[in-house]
């Protein structure tokens, strides 16, 4: 069924204004709760999977994530950060696949060059530690 222009116009008029259910905080951590933990069908997660193929910000440009790259770098972590990361150990089938990744890779001689030099400093904070 087809509405007129001036049909669409009376409904568009009478929803003004009302957005739809406003449910309280209360209510919405009800129904939170009670689909926490619920996993989703094969079905809802191919469908989950669909819509967000092809969405533009999934996939960034170079350029997008070299700027991302910049504004990262030497950025100060907080400590609940490194605490949060401290201590985490990779598993042995995380240390085979990050090897095979890496294999055949090799540092240029800037790169080279830089390792030296923060291996240089690492090891005379060492010496005057000692000390």
């Amino acid at each position: 069924m087809k509405h007129s222009e001036e049909t669409k116009a009376k409904i568009s008029a009478t929803r003004k204004g009302k957005p739809g259910i406003s449910r309280s905080e209360e209510t919405k951590a009800k129904m939170s709760e009670t689909r926490r933990g619920r996993p989703c069908s094969e079905e809802t997660r191919a469908k989950i999977s669909a819509a967000k193929k092809g969405k533009p910000g999934m996939l960034q440009s170079e350029e997008t994530k070299a700027k991302m790259s910049a504004a990262h770098k030497g950025k100060p972590k907080s400590e609940e950060h490194k605490a949060k990361m401290r201590g985490r150990k990779h598993s042995q089938e995380t240390k085979a696949k990050m090897s095979t990744a890496h294999k055949g890779r090799s540092h240029s001689e800037e790169t080279k060059q830089k390792l030296r030099e923060a291996w240089k400093v690492r090891r005379e904070g060492r010496v005057l530690n000692k000390s």
